[in-house]
């Protein structure tokens, strides 16, 4: 596929997905399903700009890393619209697999990141599948024990198992991390 047709069809999943989404969300979609090919463009530079550049540098490893954070930032971001607007988006089995989709590729893309892992504890919880969730968001710690994000996705996840004190820690240890996190920033 080209660029276009790569934009126009992640703009329709996004659409079709998340309907009453807002547009920013629409936006981080397309760019997104677009961003590998954007080598393309070189195209406008002449025939030898294109042969450098196309299927070089965008379809590296590092590139793969870019990627793969943009993925979990997508779905975070379909995690975060879904808990602002609840009985419109959520319910949604389309936008539900979009959002295990994208967290997916971005594990694959790159295993070491804790958000993916967040994001899928999250949207465990929500398909309550409570212990699949509660390893999940431990994954997100073990990855990334620096991580708020990490440690407010265990908190969450226990809170809906019903592991009350397990909640408790780990909010209290993300506390402790903004705490230090601030401390270091004076």
């Amino acid at each position: 596929m080209n660029v276009l047709t790569h934009g126009l069809a992640s703009l329709a999943l996004a659409r079709a997905a998340w309907p009453r989404a807002p547009k920013q969300l629409w936006i981080v979609a397309v760019a997104t399903g677009v961003i590998a090919d954007i080598d393309s463009a070189s195209a406008w530079w002449g025939a030898s700009a294109y042969l450098r550049w196309h299927r070089t540098y965008t379809h590296s490893l590092f590139a793969s890393l870019v990627l793969a954070a943009a993925f979990a930032a997508d779905a975070r971001a379909a995690v975060n619209v879904w808990r602002n607007n609840f009985d419109s988006v959520l319910q949604s089995a389309v936008a539900r697999k979009r959002a295990y989709e994208n967290a997916g590729r971005a594990l694959q893309l790159n295993p070491d990141l804790s958000l993916p892992y967040a994001m899928l504890a999250i949207l465990q919880v929500v398909d309550e599948r409570y212990e699949e969730a509660i390893e999940s968001a431990r994954r997100a710690v073990a990855l990334g024990p620096g991580d708020v994000e990490a440690h407010v996705a265990l908190g969450y996840v226990y809170l809906y198992a019903g592991k009350l004190a397990d909640a408790a820690a780990a909010i209290e240890a993300r506390v402790g991390i903004m705490a230090k996190q601030l401390w270091e920033r004076r």
